[in-house]
């Protein structure tokens, strides 16, 4: 349980540090620098994510195995990388040559510089999936959460030296990886490896090629996730002005804050599920946990509604306050995108992550058909309402599977009881007192 709470510990501070990252660059950039530097990360990002072939999940998948050594793991992650580094720069060059055609010049060439985040990405990845592999897991959320905690220092040291501009902020970003894989060098070095390995097996394949198989069965599903993410900020990237982009990213940071009590929950709850004794047990633990995440969202999302005019100006800038229309609904969408959450690890917990596939193709189906329908005619509420139809509609098929393999109505999954509030309170009891509690790992 200890590993639960340094990695629930580790995604509090990562959302504090996107949070004070979003504040620091609306107030130094406004909206359209703000919407720019957004595009400028974004699709190198993108293609990053797409054309890694699932190598990071491979890595830490086979190094949890254990019928490999971690250096051989290790090196073959990094040549795998530098293949498909030298054939995706080309491709993001041409992407980038395309989508910033009418840009400023100092936005193409931060677009362009961003391009190494592609490499970058791919070592930071392959190394903290090693540690995630072999259940370091003191390790693995140092890294996870330093790159993060990295770029908020690295943006206020360019701000206070004169270089707080888009070029300049990009290429903070692209210095936190560096940091972070420096990092993640140290402590490489610090670690046996040997320490618990099962003896090599030599009915193995190589390394690349376990990779490699592995890489492609996940990748499929995970870069439908990705780019059903982030296709309304590309789409918008392209269809409207700058400072559209930059808007919608400041209203999304806090419209998605509910989503971090549906995590929670489902990570507490992943262990219980999977652990009942029968179907009808896993069935009463997934529908409690359902009900509670509802619980705990909507009332969350209402209160954020009813603050955001106050909010968005306070933290952002008195420029963002216009975004406050699209973060109500965003918050809207917010609630199905959490319960999204909550179903996934649940259906996962049911040895049915396959569902989660399904649904997040979905999502991609539905919100690339609902972008190119609303983006044209109704700007960012247009998108906005693109994510409540998209998350809505993999919600209703992800409840759909779940029900008929529980054998429960939606309604028992869906609709808080009394008994739910309960289950809520004691859930972040325990939580806390696990964060109080919780022993030091040894040195």
């Amino acid at each position: 349980m200890r590993d639960v709470v340094s990695s629930l510990t580790a995604t509090a501070l990562i959302q504090v540090s996107n949070i004070a990252s979003g504040v620091l660059l609306a107030r130094f950039l406004q909206p359209d620098g703000r919407g720019e530097l957004a595009a400028v990360i974004l699709w190198p990002s993108v293609i990053a994510a797409v054309g890694i072939f699932g190598l990071h999940e491979a890595v830490a998948y086979h190094a949890a195995r254990r019928r490999h050594g971690a250096g051989e793991i290790l090196r073959s992650s990094l040549l795998l990388g530098a293949v498909l580094s030298l054939i995706l720069l080309p491709v993001g060059a041409a992407v980038v040559n395309l989508v910033f055609a009418g840009q400023p010049g100092d936005v193409r060439a931060a677009a362009f510089l961003y391009l190494a985040f592609i490499p970058l990405n791919f070592f930071g990845l392959f190394v903290v999936g090693l540690f995630q592999g072999r259940l370091r897991f003191t390790e693995w959320n140092l890294l996870r959460t330093s790159v993060q905690v990295f770029y908020v220092l690295f943006i206020l040291l360019f701000y206070f030296t004169g270089m707080g501009d888009v070029h300049g902020f990009a290429l903070a970003s692209l210095l936190s990886n560096v940091a972070m894989i420096a990092l993640a060098v140290a402590l490489h070095r610090r670690v046996d490896w040997r320490s618990g390995a099962a003896p090599a097996a030599t009915a193995e394949p190589p390394a690349w090629r376990a990779l490699t198989r592995y890489g492609i069965s996940v990748h499929f599903g995970a870069t439908a996730a990705i780019v059903a993410e982030r296709l309304d900020q590309m789409i918008i990237s392209v269809m409207l002005p700058a400072a559209d982009l930059g808007l919608f990213v400041i209203a999304m940071t806090l419209s998605r804050l509910p989503l971090v009590l549906a995590t929670t929950l489902a990570t507490v709850s992943f262990p219980k599920i999977a652990g009942a004794a029968d179907e009808a047990g896993k069935a009463h633990i997934f529908g409690r946990y359902a009900r509670a995440t509802v619980l705990v969202t909507v009332p969350t999302a209402a209160m954020l509604a009813v603050l955001m005019p106050w909010l968005l100006p306070l933290f952002f800038g008195p420029a963002f306050a216009a975004a406050t229309p699209v973060a109500w609904v965003l918050l809207i969408s917010a609630v199905p995108i959490s319960l999204k959450a909550m179903m996934g690890a649940g259906l996962k917990a049911c040895d049915r992550g396959w569902l989660v596939g399904q649904a997040e193709t979905a999502t991609l189906a539905l919100s690339a058909a609902s972008l190119v329908a609303l983006v044209p005619a109704y700007g960012l509420m247009g998108a906005a309402v693109a994510s409540i139809i998209s998350q809505g509609g993999a919600l209703v098929f992800m409840t759909i599977r779940a029900r008929r393999i529980l054998g429960v109505p939606a309604a028992v999954l869906l609709l808080p009881r009394r008994a739910d509030v309960a289950l809520v309170v004691d859930t972040m009891k325990e939580l806390r007192q696990l964060l109080v509690r919780s022993p030091r790992p040894a040195r």
